[in-house]
This record gives C-alpha cells, sequence and structure tokens, in this order.
C-alpha cells in the first residue's frame, strides 16, 4: 500500500516536471550559438577554401564575406561553398565604409550565388549606419570582442572576437570564448589561416587553433550549434517574434508576428525547435498535412516546425483540457540538460527550407539553409538552377 503511494507520487511528481509546449532557444536545443565568418573573399580564398574543408568534416556551417570587386573568377568557388550550407555574405563592393555600396554587394553576391545576400560584415568594423544597413540586411557584424546575448537589441551591430596573431590564437582561447557565451552566441572573425594566408592577410589564425576548436565543438555538439551568421540571426528575430499556441488536444500552431511578416528582406522560414508533452514513448507529427522528424524524449516530442507554415498535429501529444483559446509559448524555451533530441531535419519535406542539398515532396531542389533557393531565383527572374 505504501509502496503504491510513493509510486503513484514519484509519477505525479515526474508529470510535474514537463511543462507546456516550447520554443528552444536554440536549434536542438543547444545552450549556445557558435558561428564562424571570414573576410575578405576573394583575397583569401586558398585560406577560406581549407577552412570550408574543415568545416565540412563535421558538417558545421560558417559565413564567407566577400568583396565583390576583389572576386574576378572565383565567383564559382564561393557559389560551390554556398550549395554545400554556407552563407555568402557581403564585404562591401571595395572593401569600403560607404553606404552606398550596400546595396550594389548585395545585389551582385545575389547575381552570381543565386542565393539571398542577407548578411554583412563591415570593413574595418566601421558601421555606415542602422538604417542604411537595415533596408538592406537583416544583420550587420562589427568586432567588439563581445559574446552576444540570445536577444542582442541592435541587429546592425552584431559583435564577435577577432581570431589570429592580432586577437585570439589558440584552441584554448577560443573554446573558452565559446564557453563564456552563457546560452548567448559566440562570433568570431577570421581572415586569413597560417600557410594559407593571402598577400597583406591581417591577423591569420593559426591552424591548429582553428582546428582544435572545431574538434572540441564536435565533442561537444549536444550543447553548441555551429551555424551561419544569416541563420542564427533569423533564428533569433523567429524565435523572439513567434507563438507556439496549443489549440487543442494533439493540435498547434505556429505563427509569427504581423511586424515580422511584413519585412520583405526575407520569408523568415528558418525551422524552429520546439516541443511538447508527450503523452507515450512514440508519436508522429504532421505541419500543413506533411510529415515531419520527431523524436520523444524526457516526457516531450521533439520537432522542428516552420513559423506560419501550416497547422501541426501531434499523435501521441499529452491531452488536456484548453481554456481562454489554449495554452500559448513565445520563443527562448529552457535550455537546461543539452540538446535533448537527436539530430532531426524535418525539412526534407518542406517546400521552403532544407539543410544541404534535396529534392522535396513535390520535387523542388533546395540548396543550402534557410530557403527555397529554387523559387527565390524564379521570384527574382534568374532562371533556373537545374
Amino acid at each position: 500500500m505504501n509502496t503504491k503511494l510513493l509510486f503513484t507520487s514519484a509519477m505525479v511528481a515526474s508529470m510535474s516536471l514537463v511543462q507546456a509546449q516550447e520554443i528552444a532557444t536554440w536549434e536542438d536545443w543547444c545552450k549556445s550559438a557558435v558561428t564562424f565568418t571570414f573576410d575578405d573573399g576573394a583575397n583569401e580564398w586558398s585560406s577560406h577554401n581549407w577552412a570550408a574543408q574543415q568545416l565540412d568534416k563535421y558538417n558545421f556551417k560558417a559565413t564567407f564575406y566577400v568583396v565583390t570587386n576583389w572576386m574576378g573568377n572565383n565567383w564559382g568557388n564561393y557559389s560551390n561553398l554556398a550549395k554545400k550550407g554556407h552563407e555568402i555574405g557581403s564585404h562591401t563592393v571595395t572593401h569600403s565604409s560607404n553606404a552606398n555600396e550596400l546595396g550594389t554587394s548585395k545585389s551582385t553576391i545575389e547575381q552570381q550565388i543565386g542565393q539571398p545576400c542577407l548578411t554583412i560584415a563591415y570593413p574595418n568594423c566601421v558601421n555606415p549606419g542602422q538604417t542604411a544597413v537595415l533596408q538592406n540586411y537583416i544583420g550587420g557584424r562589427i568586432c567588439g570582442g563581445q559574446n552576444n546575448s540570445k536577444s542582442p537589441r541592435d541587429f546592425s551591430n552584431l559583435d564577435c572576437t577577432i581570431c589570429g596573431n592580432q586577437g585570439i590564437n589558440s584552441s584554448n582561447q577560443i573554446t573558452s570564448k565559446i564557453s563564456s557565451a552563457n546560452g548567448g552566441w559566440a562570433v568570431f572573425l577570421i581572415h586569413g589561416i597560417s600557410g594559407y594566408a593571402g598577400n597583406g592577410s591581417y591577423s591569420p589564425t593559426d591552424q591548429n587553433a582553428f582546428t582544435g576548436a572545431l574538434s572540441w565543438l564536435d565533442q561537444n555538439k549536444k550543447d553548441y550549434w555551429v551555424t551561419t551568421f544569416r541563420d542564427a540571426r533569423m533564428y533569433i528575430k523567429e524565435r523572439d517574434n513567434a507563438t507556439f499556441k496549443k489549440v487543442s488536444d494533439g493540435k498547434y500552431s505556429l505563427t509569427l508576428n504581423s511586424s515580422l511578416t511584413s519585412n520583405k528582406l526575407c520569408d523568415w522560414n528558418y525551422p524552429l525547435s520546439v516541443r511538447v508533452p508527450a503523452s507515450g514513448s512514440s508519436a508522429s507529427v504532421k505541419q500543413g498535412g506533411k510529415v515531419i522528424d520527431c523524436t520523444v524524449s524526457g516526457g516531450y516530442v521533439y520537432f522542428k516546425a516552420v513559423p506560419n507554415g501550416g497547422d501541426i498535429e501531434v499523435s501521441g501529444a499529452a491531452g488536456g483540457t484548453t481554456q481562454g483559446g489554449g495554452e500559448t509559448s513565445q520563443g527562448g524555451g529552457n535550455t537546461q540538460g543539452g540538446n535533448t533530441s537527436t539530430a532531426i531535419d524535418p525539412c526534407q519535406k518542406t517546400d521552403k527550407y532544407t539543410g544541404g542539398t534535396k529534392v522535396t515532396s513535390n520535387g523542388i531542389k533546395n540548396i543550402g539553409n534557410g530557403y527555397n533557393y529554387e523559387l527565390w531565383r524564379e521570384r527574382e527572374g534568374q532562371g533556373s538552377m537545374t
């Protein structure tokens, strides 16, 4: 009798720890985000190519910022990086702080790479003006040496730490900086890599410092999301402007506020990592009528959903009474315990997103992270990628 009572009490206590539906602070419920950015393309192509090869070993994605007047015949090289999921961003036309170059460099990169150019790294870390920047880009990078919070206030002044002989230049220094992010976003600036640096390269980074940091991140990948500047920026904005709502038993909605959807610089369709209470050890999830991958762990169903991507149906979600229009959750859920889900890619079955190169259920080819580039090219009149 007492044993049964204790067991029942333990069950109730365990169930009480399971919260309502939540949006993760970072993808896959990682504790912090990490981005490596590389400047001065194509003067540093040899360094960038070597760095990309090291990143690809772990399926890590990074951002490469190019000066369009320096590119010459290197557009194909950087286009290939984009096809592998890396981001190609703007470092202006002539490596200048002239605001007049913001739109020109953006449009040139989009024409040459065939993907939206959404972020910029300011030459010499000089911001040409918040208004001008945010008319063309969703984020701009300075270099003040600080980690960013999980919800930065000014997206035209996103900070980073310089690597190399003018900054931090050992794997221990880099990993210590990452560890100090404390739920925020650690961004690093690299120009050249020692042994591969271009002529006049600024602050080349030691090879072992970079590879050692990548190895450490791979060992701790449950805690750190290594991603592009663009995708981290999109995730933050969507997470902080999303409402995840329980409509009825087993049915949820994930929507963005109208002020964000009216911003046409991008489609704001990066999948958010979410979870809902589970009723058992198995579940299935659909969004917009399409099956997406999920996993059940610790009393939750974990999956990724595209904001404004359609109704979400979860079979195996815990029931309960929904009152007052349903329970709602804003972005920035609990990240304690690291990554409690497996690597999930629901997006190969959506029309708006994929990581890497896949063919979606409707036969449309997607390349890179965050967008359906085939549809984007058609919208921009650039023709087909196939």
